[in-house]
């Protein structure tokens, strides 16, 4: 009976020590790209949607841009970039977005960098 409490309070101290790491497996948002089918400067738009599909918030959210270009001013409210690294400046609630766009010949490599997030 002792053994059985032991595991038992193994097991539940696990949990409780992994419970915000293991919330959002892999725990860094989705990025994905869709021409709008606009041009700017003769050049097609793209809109950019960064995605939250876990259940808690994430912050501090960091994108790689590595030789990002664009002819249209990306809204700074939404990104911020400095240099290879675009900062996003609101949070992504669990199981929705932020979308920015820019204005570029092909799309961008655009992938997450870093993130944190914080569950309830």
């Amino acid at each position: 009976m002792a053994g059985i409490i032991k595991l038992l309070s193994i097991v539940l101290f696990f949990a409780v020590m992994t419970k915000g790491s293991l919330q959002c497996y892999p725990g860094k948002p989705t990025v994905k790209q869709v021409k709008t089918g606009k041009q700017v400067e003769n050049k097609p738009e793209w809109n950019v949607t960064v995605a939250n599909e876990c259940p808690c918030v994430q912050t501090e959210v960091k994108l790689s841009l590595p030789g990002f270009q664009t002819v249209e001013k990306v809204d700074p409210s939404i990104l911020v970039l400095d240099g290879s690294v675009g900062v996003l400046q609101q949070n992504i609630n669990p199981f929705s977005g932020i979308s920015f766009t820019y204005a570029w010949n092909t799309s961008n490599p655009i992938t997450p960098l870093s993130s944190q997030e914080h569950c309830s």
